[in-house]
């Protein structure tokens, strides 16, 4: 039977690992905006540590409002500096809670992610953070076509995709919609795509 030093050993491996596999990096905060506009979606990725009632391994979304999304948003990305629970909730401020995610391994599917009924996909092109000359990458916020809120935010890349969709913490980009929910037009040099899908657990989605 294995010692209770060596399973804590393994689980924490184990978080460290889910940490750094994640959709997104860790210790990151990200903000999705119409430029000279409101923040529409604002997201805290956490790293290893809890900070108070923010999980460790944990993503959180917090929207404003999603309506009548425009074709160009700005998403700019920022690594956490001493954060704290006060610091998160201060980042959090004036949004509602749509998204808590756990970073599970593995987290890519091969292919087009199927919008559930009810939700409505919106598309976005982003140059990749890591490579801007390399293969875009996809963010698709799925929207609640009653309540307005995000049901779902999916990550397209390349078919080899592993990790995290990008390991840059700090960027500032541009993001264009494309017309379709349709991963072939994000970037036409790739040729089959993988996605990622961050969601809360209770959706089933």
């Amino acid at each position: 039977m294995a010692s209770e030093q060596s399973m804590m050993n393994e689980a924490q491996e184990r978080a460290t690992k889910v940490g750094s596999e994640g959709q997104t990096p860790p210790e990151v905060k990200v903000r999705i905006f119409e430029e000279g506009s409101v923040d529409l979606l604002r997201i805290a990725s956490l790293g290893a540590s809890d900070l108070g009632r923010y999980r460790a391994n944990h993503e959180y979304f917090g929207q404003t409002s999603l309506v009548n999304l425009p074709a160009s948003l700005k998403i700019v990305s920022e690594a956490f500096a001493g954060e704290t629970e006060g610091t998160i909730n201060t980042f959090f401020g004036g949004t509602a809670l749509a998204i808590e995610f756990f970073r599970d391994d593995p987290a890519w599917q091969t292919g087009r992610r199927v919008v559930p009924p009810g939700n409505t996909a919106h598309l976005y092109r982003l140059q990749n953070p890591d490579d801007p000359a390399g293969y875009a990458l996809g963010l698709q916020l799925e929207v609640d076509t009653v309540s307005n809120g995000l049901t779902a935010f999916v990550i397209y890349k390349s078919y080899d995709a592993t990790g995290p969709a990008w390991t840059n913490q700090v960027f500032n980009s541009d993001l264009e919609r494309i017309g379709s929910a349709d991963p072939m037009a994000i970037d036409t040099r790739v040729q089959s795509w993988s996605y990622t899908v961050m969601a809360n657990a209770q959706t089933g989605r």
